[in-house]
C-alpha cells in the first residue's frame, strides 16, 4: 500500500505503538482484521470516515483534516512562516506564535468575518460539521487575509493572558477588564463592526489596529453597566451581539453629535 490513512482504529494503532515503544517483541504476534479501501477521491474518503465511526464517533475535525480547502491553506501559509493544523498538536515542535490551529481559526473567523460571536463561543464543535462550508470559504480564505485575522486574535487575546495572570496573582487594577477572558469573539465582533461604520477592510491589519482600544472602552463600558451579569453568562447569551451593537451605535452617535447652544448668551 502506498500512503495509507487509517480512517478508524486510531486507539488499536496508539495502543500498539506504545506497546512496541518499550518493547518491539510484544507485537510481533498480534493480528488484526483490517479492511482496505482503494480510492483518490476524497469525498469519498470522507463519506467512508463518518459512516465507519457511527458507533465510535470521533472528531469531525479529523475527518475533515485531509480536506482540500484544508490542504491548501496550510500550504499558503507555509509561504507566510506559519505552520496550520489542519490536526490537533500537528505541530507542536514549532514556536507558539507560529502555529494556528484549526478549530480556533475557525471560531475567530466565525466572529469576526461572519459576526456570528456567541456562536464561536459556544458551537464549536459544529465548526468542521454543519458549519464547515461557510467558515472555511475559499472566497475569502486567502493565506493574507488568514494571517490578518489570527494576528487581530492574537492581539486580543494578549489582553486576555494579561487579565488572566492579573486575576491569577490578584493584583488590583484601576478598572476590572476580567470580563475580557471570556469577551475575546465578542470584542472581534465589535471591531468587525467598528469596521463597517468606519468603511475600513476588516482585513486591513493596522487599520483595524487602530480601533481597538475605543472599542475595548466601549464594551468595558457597556460591561460597567450591566456589572451585575456574570461574564460567563454574557458572552454565551445569542443577545449580547445585539446589545452590543446598539450600544455601540448609541456611543457613536452620541459623541458625532455637536453640542447644543445655549441661548441667553
Amino acid at each position: 500500500m502506498l500512503n495509507p490513512q487509517i480512517v478508524n482504529g486510531g486507539q488499536t494503532s496508539h495502543a500498539l505503538f506504545e506497546a512496541a515503544r518499550s518493547d518491539i517483541n510484544r507485537i510481533y504476534d498480534v493480528k488484526l482484521l483490517i479492511r482496505v479501501i482503494e480510492t483518490a477521491d476524497r469525498h469519498f474518503t470522507n463519506s467512508v470516515a463518518e459512516a465507519t465511526n457511527s458507533q465510535t464517533p470521533i472528531r469531525s475535525r479529523d475527518i475533515r483534516s485531509n480536506d482540500s480547502i484544508q490542504l491548501k491553506l496550510e500550504n499558503a501559509l507555509n509561504g507566510y512562516g506559519y505552520y496550520y493544523e489542519r490536526k490537533n498538536d500537528q505541530h507542536i515542535d514549532q514556536a507558539a506564535d507560529k502555529r494556528i490551529d484549526a478549530v480556533k481559526l475557525g471560531q475567530v473567523i466565525l466572529a469576526y468575518v461572519l459576526r456570528e460571536p456567541d456562536r464561536a463561543k459556544t458551537s464549536s464543535n459544529r465548526i468542521f460539521g454543519e458549519y464547515y462550508h461557510w467558515v472555511f470559504d475559499e472566497s475569502i480564505l486567502s493565506a493574507e487575509n488568514v494571517v490578518v485575522v489570527w494576528r487581530l486574535y492574537k492581539m486580543v487575546d494578549e489582553d486576555r493572558r494579561r487579565a488572566l495572570s492579573a486575576m491569577n496573582s490578584r493584583l488590583k487594577k484601576t478598572y476590572d477588564e476580567s470580563w475580557v477572558i471570556e469577551g475575546v469573539f465578542h470584542l472581534l465582533y465589535m471591531l468587525s463592526l467598528r469596521c463597517e461604520t468606519d468603511g475600513t477592510s476588516i482585513f486591513d491589519y493596522d487599520a483595524v489596529a487602530a480601533h481597538y482600544e475605543g472599542v475595548k472602552e466601549q464594551v468595558d463600558e457597556f460591561m460597567t453597566q450591566n456589572r451585575g451579569m456574570a461574564a460567563y453568562r454574557v458572552f454565551r447569551s445569542a443577545m449580547t451581539k445585539q446589545l452590543l451593537a446598539r450600544f455601540a451605535r448609541a456611543k457613536q452617535l452620541s459623541l458625532d453629535l455637536p453640542e447644543p447652544e445655549q441661548k441667553g448668551r
